[in-house]
């Protein structure tokens, strides 16, 4: 693994000292109630320091070795009034050292943008309590793995449109339809220069659905099933695949607890129609079906260091070799984390890949948290692109065996609920697949290191 020169290594410095210069200047929370029964104001914010180093990329668009530090400023206000309430958000994330070429993109970098600008009511239809939310918004939904908001990444998909939540007793609804904003500016150059751009709503993508959840459906499990569709087409700005995609699926999850089983089943079916390319002139739409699985059980001893072993396998189509139908799952806007650091790093997706692991936790103390994970990777399809590489062998004489990973991270509160320490890693050794399809990297196994700095205040 290479690690930063002297001069990465000064802005690193720099940076955690503008970290603990703000954890010492601003309070841990900011909280009002006015006296006379006025609003509440709530304003909360988190500076982030993530250095990332790659080696062996293993994407042949990218350096083979590179050094990534970026910054993510998140400042979140509310004003509650009782029945409405206004709330926003601002991030910045930036690079602070970055290299020619690198594999950072706008899911790492997106400097001064108003991510989240609502206004909600709240009422209580039903004999429940309900609120209407609307304006520009972030959304985890669920496991988060179709819709999510993933802390790893320095940015995060909004939307633009309204959220109606409903909850009475064990049952909640959550229902939503919106244009999702795409990241500004979008040209690698103006990205890595962190040039300021405001994001702008995806006229041509319409994305709306339903989920509802019953908790406590037997033994502390909690039951879900949703119904998701994204609308797709060409517009002036952009070009497009025109995907019309449903997706319908459920979940049941019992999380875990010492001395317990634990489980979780996820799936989901996917149908509709997309088109061979985002080329204006393909005007054929290609019917398709696709599927996604995750499944895990797992044990937490009773123990003080709650220690827990857990066995999961996720699974997702690829495209096969049939011209009219496509078979690739598409994981719509969903946070792929639980799969892995994303980052620089990132070649695992719910797309073509077959991934079936051991996953163990352990708490030794109330700040610190260790984790790992092991597993293997196979593609579904031997001729589609594998996972989030873009690694294909349209003839498939590349096999279907991709690698296996191995993950570790570790989280520490120097400061509890102030200042949190976290590192880690991962390496993908390469299987066949990966040595062998055309356009394989020729890099060899990714190592890939992390470690972060964040303060919330």
């Amino acid at each position: 693994m290479r690690f930063p020169m002297p001069g990465h290594g000064a802005v690193l410095s720099t940076s955690l000292m503008a970290v603990a210069a703000s954890v010492a200047a601003v309070p841990a929370a900011q909280a009002q109630t006015a006296g006379d029964g006025g609003p509440t104001v709530s304003i909360s914010a988190d500076l982030r320091v993530l250095a990332e180093a790659v080696e062996g990329q293993f994407r042949s668009s990218a350096p083979e070795s590179e050094f990534f530090l970026s910054s993510r400023l998140q400042i979140e206000a509310e004003v509650d009034f009782g029945p409405v309430a206004f709330g926003g958000e601002l991030r910045d994330s930036r690079a602070l050292s970055i290299e020619d070429g690198s594999a950072a993109r706008g899911s790492s970098i997106n400097t001064l943008e108003p991510l989240q600008a609502w206004a909600a009511l709240d009422f209580s239809p039903l004999g429940g309590e309900a609120r209407l939310k609307g304006g520009r918004f972030t959304q985890k939904i669920g496991s988060g793995r179709l819709v999510g908001t993933p802390g790893y990444a320095n940015n995060i998909v909004s939307y633009a449109g309204a959220q109606l939540n409903w909850q009475r007793g064990d049952t909640e609804v959550t229902g939503f339809w919106a244009h999702p904003f795409d990241t500004l500016p979008s040209s690698r150059a103006e990205v890595h220069d962190n040039k300021v751009e405001l994001d702008r709503v995806s006229e041509g993508e319409t994305f709306f659905g339903v989920h509802v959840a019953q908790s406590d459906l037997f033994a502390g499990a909690t039951g879900e099933v949703f119904v998701y569709r994204l609308a797709e087409h060409d517009t002036d700005k952009v070009e497009s695949k025109d995907r019309h995609l449903t997706t319908i699926g459920g979940r049941l999850v019992r999380k875990p607890a010492p001395g317990r089983f634990d489980f979780e089943i996820e799936a989901a079916g996917q149908f509709g129609t997309v088109r061979g390319s985002a080329a204006p002139t393909d005007f054929a739409d290609i019917d398709a079906g696709a599927a996604f699985a995750h499944v895990s059980a797992g044990w937490t001893f009773d123990s003080p260091v709650k220690p827990n072993l857990s066995l999961e396998l996720d699974y997702a189509t690829g495209d096969g070799r049939d011209p009219d139908h496509y078979g690739r799952f598409d994981m719509l806007f969903g946070a792929r984390r639980a799969l892995g650091p994303t980052g620089i790093y990132g070649p695992l997706y719910w797309g073509n890949m077959i991934s079936p692991g051991v996953r163990f936790s352990v708490q030794p103390s109330a700040d610190l948290d260790i984790a790992g994970t092991v597993r293997g990777a196979w593609l579904d399809s031997a001729t589609d692109s594998f996972s989030k590489t873009g690694v294909r062998d349209a003839s498939g004489a590349s096999g279907s065996y991709a690698g296996t990973q191995i993950e570790a991270r570790a989280r520490y509160w120097l400061i509890r609920k102030l200042l949190r320490l976290e590192v880690g890693g991962a390496v993908f050794a390469n299987g066949r697949f990966m040595e062998e399809a055309p356009n394989a990297s020729g890099n060899g196994d990714t190592t890939y290191g992390y470690a972060a700095v964040s303060a919330s205040f």
